[in-house]
């Protein structure tokens, strides 16, 4: 049974609007009665109108609705991590594989995870990555200094030691590949000028 079948099944619910439905069908009944009796009987449209109680019951309907929504939106931020965690873990094994570059670079895929509610990331998936780099699987590019230090900086105080130790590593990582990139061009440019 889908969700929106559960709540229009949701015995409590269609009681109440079958009995409003009722209500309101007997006093429009009784107005009618009474308009051919006396003329100036006031019929109060807004509590007895069958439409109006109609849409009371759409209402109760998609209330029930919003919270059968929120608790599953809920229930997906939960394994959003994980699953983000294999999300990345699929594309650096992709990359090893086929040897191509990744297209996207880390912040933008978590961004568009944190777009649906993501808002931890695995020590692991730092972990993997770092491996990645290490191993050549994917570029030192792929995750920047500027947003692990950024991510850092927002993370709770309650945040695990693991994130943090995972986090530090791969900026540690980072700044080793940085650096020998510099060696490397400034190496480049010395050869060069000998040359010329």
């Amino acid at each position: 049974m889908t969700e929106v079948q559960s709540v229009l099944f949701d015995e409590e619910v269609v009681k109440e609007t079958i009995q409003s439905l009722l209500n309101a069908y007997i006093n429009y009944e009784i107005y009618e009665e009474n308009q051919f009796i006396d003329n100036t009987t006031p019929f109060d449209f807004e509590t007895s109108s069958p439409i109006i109680e109609f849409f009371n019951f759409i209402v109760k309907i998609l209330n029930k609705l919003m919270n059968t929504i929120k608790e599953i939106y809920f229930n997906i931020k939960e394994i959003l991590p994980e699953f983000f965690d294999k999300f990345i873990e699929s594309i650096l094994l992709y990359s090893k594989e086929t040897k191509n570059k990744i297209l996207f670079n880390f912040k933008q895929i978590y961004d568009t995870f944190q777009f649906f509610g993501l808002e931890d990331i695995y020590p692991e998936t730092f972990d993997k990555i770092n491996a990645s780099i290490q191993w050549k699987i994917c570029s030192p590019d792929f995750i920047t200094l500027d947003f692990l230090i950024t991510y850092k900086n927002s993370l709770l105080s309650n945040i695990s030691k693991d994130t943090i130790n995972s986090i530090d590593d791969l900026v540690s990582i980072l700044l080793v590949f940085e650096k020998e990139k510099r060696n490397n061009m400034k190496l480049e440019n010395d050869i060069s000028k000998i040359l010329n």
